[in-house]
């Protein structure tokens, strides 16, 4: 029999630490804290590490402070840049652990500046494609390391590790209806990272990386790809809804986005679907920020 533990979802960007925790009450999930905390200065995970640790520490103070925690078990989203995300062809004859060494050295082609022995490594398939593709995120252990540094100095038990797009796609998996079978874009926007994740009928299909020099290419650069790649034929009603996520999501950005875009777009709220402790709804400010935690959420959810 599974035992269900409190799980605490934290996600990271260069400015602040966001912490989402749920629990188990009676018979329902329920959300018992949802917070944030700014770092006293950018967090740049190129410093050292006791620079870095020191700041995650004094952010996490500041959160205990205000309510402990219930729960051990901890999950993090690292900034999406911290990743290197590639899509790469996949032999569909190869079992799990063979196939991994195969991409491993695809990765090391794309990347030759780095040795993958360095790097943790995680795939997800692309169901729509013949012959098949992948899409590898690769994350240096150090990083990795400094998370379970972490747990370790606050007695915290490390589950998960995952990209703050593919995190916050958990929640739209759930939420969303799929049953009229077109497109759904994902689109996540963060510390000048642009990815998009494409579903159909529940299923993983397209992901695409944008490279804008600045925030005003992003939406002429998203527009291009919709037309050329995304939409059936160039059709934009072959695509249902837009959902955007991502800590550098500004209204001005949304009403442009909806203004040049002619395709339902939307802005998830993560806690929709979930009990919320009342306390929060009382007293939380945070709470009225509900779109920014969708990466702390959508992993904290993640064993829900």
């Amino acid at each position: 029999m599974n035992v269900f533990h409190n799980h605490i979802g934290i996600n990271l960007t260069n400015s602040r630490m966001q912490l989402v925790e749920v629990a188990f009450a009676g018979e329902d999930f329920i959300v018992s804290n949802i917070d944030e905390a700014y770092f006293n200065e950018s967090l740049d995970f190129n410093e050292k590490e006791t620079k870095i640790s020191s700041l995650l520490q004094n952010a996490f103070n500041d959160i205990l402070i205000r309510k402990p925690l219930t729960g051990k078990h901890v999950s993090f989203t690292l900034p999406q840049n911290l990743f290197f995300i590639a899509e790469l062809p996949l032999e569909n004859t190869l079992l799990d652990a063979d196939l991994m060494e195969h991409l491993q050295w695809e990765f090391s082609l794309l990347f030759p500046y780095n040795d993958i022995k360095d790097f943790h490594f995680q795939f997800h398939r692309i169901d729509s494609v013949t012959p098949g593709r992948v899409v590898v995120g690769g994350l240096h252990k150090k990083f990795m390391k400094i998370s379970s540094d972490f747990c370790s100095r606050n007695e915290l038990t490390l589950m998960y590790i995952d990209t703050p797009h593919f995190a916050s796609d958990n929640i739209l998996k759930t939420d969303t209806d799929f049953s009229s079978g077109k497109k759904i874009i994902s689109l996540f926007v963060s510390d000048g990272s642009v990815t998009l994740n494409v579903y159909q009928d529940e299923k993983y299909i397209e992901f695409h990386k944008l490279f804008p020099k600045n925030a005003g290419e992003i939406i002429p650069k998203l527009i291009e790809v919709i037309k050329d790649s995304i939409a059936v034929g160039g059709d934009i009603g072959s695509i249902s809804k837009l959902y955007v996520a991502g800590d550098d999501i500004t209204e001005i950005f949304m009403e442009n986005l909806k203004k040049n875009i002619r395709i339902e777009i939307e802005r998830h709220n993560p806690f929709d679907k979930i009990k919320i402790d009342s306390s929060l709804l009382e007293s939380n400010m945070q709470f009225s920020k509900q779109y920014s935690f969708i990466s702390a959420a959508g992993i904290a959810f993640r064993i829900v």
